[in-house]
């Protein structure tokens, strides 16, 4: 979070001479006589509180902290609406799974092929190109171990006109 909010501040150079007055800064000054405190400072001093510094430090960090978070809860709001979507459709059809994955032949990819996992279960395929005469293919489901099994044969492509 911490680099995030760095991004929404802009990017200045520091100005000319800043690196020689810091360096100036850094080198010890010679010692000086010390002074007995007058009886003013003494009281300013005494009336100083240091927890206000404390509290002063925690509010920026919290505000900084829900600024953050501001951010973060505006920044993926199209994401939580998205799953709130698929959620309701995965809960319409009493399903718990839905995927797609490419359809490939020895020849390339021919098109997509979705399943759903539900009630019912099923699998849709789409073609890229469909030929004009109809085509036999084996259908073969490739599970994830690289198993191959064989779910029949089909007839894609080809025109039907009623």
């Amino acid at each position: 979070m911490a680099d995030d909010l760095l991004l929404l501040t802009p990017s200045h150079e520091p100005p000319p001479g800043f690196a020689s007055r810091t360096l100036a800064r850094m080198t010890p000054s010679p010692p000086q006589p010390r002074r007995r405190p007058t009886r003013r400072a003494l009281r300013r001093t005494a009336g100083r509180r240091p927890w206000v510094a404390r509290v002063a430090v925690a509010a920026a960090v919290a505000a900084a902290l829900a600024l953050g978070a501001g951010a973060v809860y505006q920044g993926t709001s199209g994401d939580r609406r998205l799953a709130d979507s698929y959620r309701a459709v995965l809960a319409q059809g009493h399903g718990s799974f839905f995927v797609a994955a490419p359809l490939r032949s020895p020849a390339g990819t021919l098109g997509s092929v979705f399943g759903y996992q539900g009630q019912p279960s099923w699998l849709f395929a789409t073609l890229n190109q469909p030929t004009a005469q109809p085509e036999h293919y084996e259908v073969q489901l490739v599970t994830r171990d690289g198993r191959h099994l064989s779910l029949g044969g089909t007839v894609l492509g080809g025109t039907h006109r009623t």
